[in-house]
């Protein structure tokens, strides 16, 4: 079994990196903070590397401050492991250096994950990577506490959305109701995490509803922020989480967008289905993947000829299905 075999492993080695994907997420780093702890307890080495530092929501995670971000890797870990990605491109840093690490441990829920490591721990019907790595701890036999199960809840949490999303399943419930026990307070992870926010957020978003369009007799809803209004609200990205919701939520929408704008022509198109589309489908067609009913790719150009071409490819898929 590849969860025991990975356990057995973790309490082989000695010293052990962990990483998730760029632009990293609560579940990532949750789940990155989960494991690593649990490593600590049991006295062994670890370094937890993101590419970028962090920034809100998961800069306020328990033990984010240990995360660091360094230019040169020594080769002398016991294994390398990659949270949360779907795909070895999304792990970041050089290409030279993720190809040479070995072993390359994979642990990962998304149903377009391309089995990249030398071990791979994937599971698309978990509703989170959060949720393989409290397995994993649970068969390793490591210690669980406060500080580990605050990051296992805050990543089940964000990737079921508050536990209202379909990924949604019954050990997830229990899962939180075990973190419960270790002390974790539900209400206050929600509000740190989930429903604060400053006045740039509130600022970006006001600038965000203005862009909201329609097609397909309003099947498909797009928003869009671009680099202009991140540099006059003084918002940064995780200001613009969960903005692809406000189409979502708009009644007889069937696929939302947000598009966001990374570069002078670089932007990164966020896809969430009401459940009539499958987005990874969609999605792996311009070179990205995800989850049936969340998924994005990042793609190059002009804004108009990306939308058109995706709007191309979305309105065929909505054809389609209703033929």
């Amino acid at each position: 079994m590849i969860l025991s075999k990975i356990a057995a492993l973790l309490n082989r080695g000695k010293k052990f990196l962990l990483m998730t994907h760029k632009d990293p997420d609560v579940d990532g780093i949750g789940s990155m903070l989960a494991l690593g702890r649990a490593l600590i307890s049991k006295n062994k080495e670890i370094v937890l590397l993101t590419e970028e530092p962090l920034v809100s929501p998961v800069i306020f995670l328990e033990g984010a401050d240990k995360v660091v971000q360094i230019l040169s890797f020594p080769d002398d870990y016991d294994a390398v492991l990659a949270l949360d990605c779907a795909e070895k491109s999304r792990i970041g840093f050089s290409k030279a250096f993720v190809d040479n690490a070995e072993p390359l441990i994979n642990i990962d829920h998304h149903g377009t994950n391309d089995f990249f490591g030398d071990i791979n721990l994937v599971d698309e019907k978990s509703s989170s990577t959060g949720e393989l790595i409290y397995r994993l701890i649970k068969n390793a036999g490591f210690p669980m506490d406060l500080a580990v199960a605050k990051n296992i809840y805050a990543a089940i949490m964000t990737d079921t959305g508050s536990f209202r999303y379909s990924n949604t399943t019954p050990l997830s419930f229990r899962i939180a109701a075990e973190m419960m026990d270790y002390g974790v307070k539900p209400w206050e992870l929600s509000r740190r995490i989930m429903d604060e926010y400053g006045h740039a957020r509130l600022k970006l978003l006001r600038l965000a509803l203005d862009t909201i369009e329609f097609h397909n007799k309003g099947q498909i809803g797009i928003i869009m922020i671009t680099r202009e209004m991140f540099e006059a609200t003084h918002a940064d990205r995780a200001d613009s989480d969960k903005f692809v919701d406000y189409p979502r939520f708009v009644s007889g929408v069937e696929l939302a967008v947000l598009i966001r704008q990374k570069g002078e022509n670089e932007y990164k198109f966020s896809l969430r289905s009401n459940g009539l589309i499958d987005v990874a489908r969609l999605a792996s067609r311009f070179g990205g993947g995800g989850h049936i009913r969340a998924a994005g790719f990042d793609a190059d150009g002009s804004i108009s000829d990306l939308k058109r071409k995706f709007l191309q490819e979305a309105n065929q898929v909505l054809d389609d299905l209703s033929n």
